[in-house]
């Protein structure tokens, strides 16, 4: 038999059985984490296998918001995401010394409406609902207020309760508690078809945290690296690449409904992030701002809290912020 033939057998011999053994030997299992709230950015990250080409296996966490912190401080997750209203609670947790830490920090244009009892105008309103104080949305009617001249008397949860739900704040102005409410703007149409006014919209710039126990930060830093770059590339992927994010909102919401969940329509108002609306160290002074303000009626009295450097380092890690 010709040499030349044995050599080429024997070589695809041993290349068939590389491959069978490569195949069966035992695979490194990827590292798992848990990511507690989900989100646009965390969904395509998934879908886009963006984690995963991190080295990293990632698991979608959705709880309350205002319960991440304990979950993020017992072990339960290793990262959690706080959005719109909730921003506030991680770093409040962090001001008081809670070994935790923001270690990426987004804003997005969000929009309001004010919404009115029926053939009120601005002038007439004498009292207005909001979910919460100490947030930016109340920072955002306080200068809405100043701005106009007005005087309203803004009603909100006392500082036990928390936030309102939106069933809730609506609760109040179909009750006549109140003359108007400032609710998320995909609300307001159906408050609209009722006979109430959408007097005005607010547009502001919503925070979303990514926060982290410092325990990881000091044994895992690689991987929280890894984590924040798959997110900024998700952002990167939303920004540039548009009409393949509205086809993948397109597509949660068929999902949505085959399956009656509407908890997962969420996303499909958080379509578009907008990097660094404000400068990183500014807008992470405002946050520390509102959240240790207290019962204020003013802007001026907000913007006269004093962030400290020291309160700086208690909230934030820049060293993975670009």
């Amino acid at each position: 038999m010709n040499k030349k033939f044995l050599l080429a057998m024997v070589l695809l011999i041993l290349m068939i059985a590389g491959v069978i053994i490569f195949s069966l030997w035992p695979k490194k299992k990827l590292p798992e984490i848990k990511i507690a709230n989900i989100t646009l950015l965390s969904l395509i990250a998934t879908e886009k296998d963006f984690f995963e080409k991190e080295g990293l296996q990632v698991k979608l966490e959705e709880i309350l918001p205002e319960d991440s912190v304990s979950a993020l401080l017992a072990g339960e997750v290793d990262y959690a995401t706080f959005y719109r209203l909730f921003a506030k609670l991680v770093i409040e947790a962090s001001l008081r010394n809670a070994p935790l830490k923001t270690i990426m920090f987004t804003t997005k244009h969000e929009v309001y409406s004010l919404v009115a009892q029926p053939k009120l105008k601005l002038k007439d309103i004498k009292t207005i609902g909001i979910f919460s104080r100490y947030t930016s949305q109340h920072y955002q009617i306080l200068k809405f207020i100043e701005n106009n001249n007005l005087k309203i008397a803004i009603i909100a949860p006392k500082t036990e309760e928390g936030f309102w739900t939106t069933e809730k704040l609506q609760n109040l102005l179909l009750s006549g508690e109140v003359d108007a409410i400032l609710t998320f703007s995909e609300n307001a149409p159906h408050l609209q078809s009722q006979g109430f006014s959408i007097l005005d919209v607010l547009i502001e710039e919503s925070p979303s945290c990514l926060s982290v126990r410092n325990d990881k930060i000091e044994k895992e830093p690689e991987e929280v690296q890894k984590v924040v770059r798959a997110l900024e590339k998700t952002m990167e992927f939303i920004v540039t690449r548009p009409e393949e994010t509205k086809g993948f909102l397109l597509k949660l919401l068929e999902q949505a409904k085959r399956e009656e969940n509407p908890a997962i329509l969420y996303p499909l108002f958080k379509a578009m992030y907008d990097r660094k609306n404000v400068p990183y160290d500014e807008g992470a002074e405002l946050l520390i701002k509102i959240a240790k303000a207290g019962e204020f009626e003013t802007v001026q009295e907000v913007e006269e809290q004093i962030v400290t450097p020291e309160d700086l380092q208690k909230v934030f890690d820049f060293r993975f912020v670009k």
